[in-house]
């Protein structure tokens, strides 16, 4: 059943920008957040975070990268599960007395937080294939939901969507594997010699057994024949198991978290609507805990 399918323009970004700028919110694109710190004396937080700048080729410059810091924040709120789970995007947390103290690292708020979600939480990662092809393969439509294949899950023409148009002519294409066959690719990465061609070269191969039927024998040519083809993991794609609550929010020192890994008991629903919908549950934490703080602050009360 073909349905209409709505993206950011130019990219998925501009969803979150647009919606960050219309509530009157900045936001700071491009950083990634490394280090975190709680001081127990204020109550606020500090975030520090860096950002990658590309080379300038025209001044013959090198890509470097820049480190900021910013205070005085009310509350902190984890909106992705990796920044709390051991692995390359974790961020560091700390937890200061007063100013010049030396921080504490890993305080006690943290690790119950992070205890609850690793052993409520199970990721199943997935992998994407991207491929530019030198013609267009003519199909009737620009994405679409695989059933009843061990491979592919998903599939999408990149250059078909609003703002991704190239003037090359390329096509453009993406799939993403099923959990099962994602196993099987993890596994594989893992052996002595298997190269990230030769993964690449297995998700093509089954991308071409999924379409085999729907394409005209010069398409199928212009797919065996990609002029780019790239396979990457997607680590924390989708989630197994997720935590029953639609976020979380330690009022003590006004951390909070949300994602789809909050999806409720079903995670079938562990998608960007849920994700949503955990995002604005934990906003509405956040506010009330602050409303409560300036009633209880008030005279008489």
């Amino acid at each position: 059943m073909a349905e209409r399918l709505y993206v950011g323009v130019p990219s998925m970004a501009a969803v979150a920008e647009f919606l960050s700028t219309s509530a009157g919110i900045t936001g700071a694109w491009g950083h990634k957040v490394t280090r975190v710190m709680h001081n127990t004396g204020t109550g606020n937080w500090e975030v520090e975070s860096s950002k990658q700048h590309p080379p300038n080729s025209a001044l013959g410059s090198t890509a470097t990268s820049s480190q900021t810091s910013d205070s005085g924040y009310d509350a902190v709120v984890l909106a992705d599960f990796s920044t709390i789970r051991p692995g390359p995007n974790t961020v560091q947390f700390e937890e200061q007395a007063a100013e010049g103290e030396a921080p504490q690292q890993d305080p006690e708020w943290l690790s119950r937080m992070r205890t609850l979600l690793l052993d409520n939480v199970q990721i199943a990662p997935t992998f994407s294939l991207m491929l530019a092809l030198p013609q267009t393969l003519g199909l009737h439509f620009d994405a679409a939901s695989v059933i009843h294949s061990r491979t592919i899950q998903w599939l999408a023409c990149d250059s078909s969507k609003p703002g991704r148009q190239r003037d090359d002519g390329l096509e453009c294409w993406v799939a993403t594997t099923t959990p099962a066959y994602s196993a099987d690719l993890l596994a594989m990465s893992k052996q002595p010699g298997c190269s990230p061609d030769a993964m690449a070269a297995l998700v093509h191969n089954e991308l071409r057994h999924v379409l085999a039927h729907h394409l005209s024998e010069q398409a199928a040519a212009a797919l065996s024949s990609p002029v780019f083809l790239r396979v990457q993991r997607w680590g924390a794609a989708f989630k197994r198991r997720v935590i029953n609550t639609p976020s979380l929010l330690n009022k003590e020192v006004m951390l909070g978290a949300c994602g789809d890994f909050c999806a409720g008991s079903d995670p079938g629903k562990a998608d960007a609507v849920s994700a949503i919908s955990s995002g604005l549950d934990a906003a509405d934490k956040v506010a009330s805990a602050f409303l409560a703080q300036v009633q209880s602050e008030k005279p008489g009360s």
